[in-house]
């Protein structure tokens, strides 16, 4: 019996979908910038993205930026409406208020851990920082964006909404035609080679001729 248990154990992990991650990584920090961030100025910077093949959900993103005087904002993760060019829906991951870089140049990278928050693959989400609804002096950060649209899937955008986070999906976004430099990374399901479906075709063939030897000792017994 403990045989026959663990070929079946051992069949589950053969089709069981594999877990890996991908990446999505545009430009190197330091390339072309963009201001001013903060009120009441433009609230909103963000890169609209769509999920990788196999996506299962945002382990993180990253945004470059280069602080001058200091501003705090939180991070979103929202649907996006290509059509309408918005965000749609409720927020799928909000983070607490985080703390612009300090020191001036060069550009940090500011991560957002967003707790494997589920995502669709092939499907369009907006990544974002904002300042709306922040209590915060007039400051500014500089972003780091690419002079260069590298990144298919989505593009940069913005709005200046001060602390209407209404806009959000109330309103179409402004855009650039460049990307902003970031980083995005996820966890991917990963579908059985077809040399693991012909072991799972001959593991359970294997089973059914033991299930019949054993039923056939039974009758004869």
């Amino acid at each position: 019996m403990i045989r026959f248990n663990n070929l079946v154990f051992g069949l589950a992990l053969i089709v069981a979908p594999a877990i890996s991650s991908a990446q999505i990584t545009i430009g190197a920090p330091g390339g072309e910038r963009v201001l001013p961030f903060g009120r009441p100025n433009t609230a909103t910077y963000g890169q609209t993205i769509t999920a990788p093949t196999g996506a299962t959900s945002l382990n993180n993103f990253s945004f470059w930026m280069d602080d001058l005087l200091g501003v705090s904002f939180n991070a979103y993760v929202y649907a996006w409406d290509e059509a309408t060019f918005r965000a749609t829906g409720s927020a799928i991951f909000t983070s607490a208020p985080i703390a612009g870089p300090m020191g001036g140049t060069p550009f940090t990278q500011v991560t957002v851990n967003t707790g494997s928050t589920a995502v669709s693959a092939g499907a369009m989400y907006v990544l974002f920082f904002s300042t709306s609804g922040i209590i915060s002096t007039d400051n500014t950060n500089v972003w780091s964006y690419s002079p260069t649209n590298a990144y298919a899937g989505g593009t940069f955008v913005y709005q200046n909404n001060g602390d209407d986070v209404a806009e959000w999906t109330g309103s179409g976004w402004d855009f650039f035609t460049e990307d902003l430099q970031f980083e995005a990374n996820f966890n991917e399901s990963v579908v059985p080679e077809p040399a693991s479906m012909v072991l799972l075709g001959s593991g359970l063939a294997g089973i059914a001729l033991i299930v019949r030897r054993r039923r056939k000792n039974q009758v004869e017994n």
